[in-house]
């Protein structure tokens, strides 16, 4: 028996066969490696049922699994950005191909690499993700774009005053309405 798995599957999910006289179980448990080419040995064992251990030894047996790319989606999240005068972030999300967000490591040797997530002017932005090892996206690279829209800079009633630091005229209560 072989299997060709994606990256996350548990063994538990990877169905052995069936047998009236004991039961097949992985030795290993939690998640399969990382993906390769190789396949990876994993192994199993056959344990008799108590009626049929006179009958039936415990055999232990190696199985072939190959590890494929899991693959995923990725979509905007966070509400709309506007100008601020400051470096903003915006946000994503993976998810598998069940529609469950799922937690990748970023930066260099790791799951994947972004830019265009963070910047300050008001504009059209574009993120661009490179997923590495164990993912890829399942269908195209996803369109990540979004807009920091332009703030609108409004003054409250206030009373201008003469500034004693610069000896400019300055107006008490500023407001800035976004939209």
């Amino acid at each position: 028996t072989e299997f060709n798995v994606p990256y996350g599957t548990t063994y538990e999910s990877m169905a052995l066969p069936t047998s009236p006289y004991g039961t097949w179980a992985w030795t290993t448990t939690g998640t399969v490696g990382n993906v390769s080419e190789t396949p990876y040995d994993y192994t199993v064992k056959f344990t008799p049922s108590d009626a049929n251990k006179q009958n039936y030894a415990e055999v232990t047996q190696t199985i072939n699994v190959t590890v494929t790319k899991a693959k995923i989606t990725a979509e905007l999240t966070g509400a709309q950005l506007v100008y601020n005068g400051s470096e903003q972030t915006k946000g994503f999300q993976f998810k598998d191909t069940e529609g469950t967000v799922i937690s990748l490591m970023e930066g260099t040797g790791k799951d994947y690499t972004v830019t265009g997530h963070k910047n300050t002017n008001a504009g059209n932005y574009e993120i661009k993700i490179t997923l590495s090892g164990n993912y890829e996206f399942a269908a195209n690279t996803p369109d990540l774009s979004y807009t920091i829209g332009k703030a609108t800079n409004g003054w409250t009633e206030g009373t201008p005053v003469l500034s004693d630091e610069d000896r400019t005229w300055k107006y008490l209560d500023p407001q800035v309405t976004l939209s």
